[in-house]
């Protein structure tokens, strides 16, 4: 889902994500329950994206 380029730079898939979040959105049966799973896989990406940040150190700061 997500690779670099011959450039080096990264990039998304979507052809390959969108099957994925299809499919959690599909159980979704009203508005409710879609704004949950909208909550959680946002809650989730925030949690691993912090996660990252700190492994990545300095590294990060300089690649802003």
């Amino acid at each position: 889902m997500v690779y670099r380029n011959e450039n080096g730079e990264i990039r998304l898939d979507y052809l390959r994500f969108l099957p994925f979040i299809d499919e959690m959105l599909k159980e979704c049966k009203n508005g409710k329950e879609l704004e949950w799973l909208n909550s959680e896989i946002i809650e989730i990406l925030e949690a691993r994206y912090e996660e990252f940040a700190e492994r990545i150190g300095e590294n990060y700061e300089k690649n802003l």
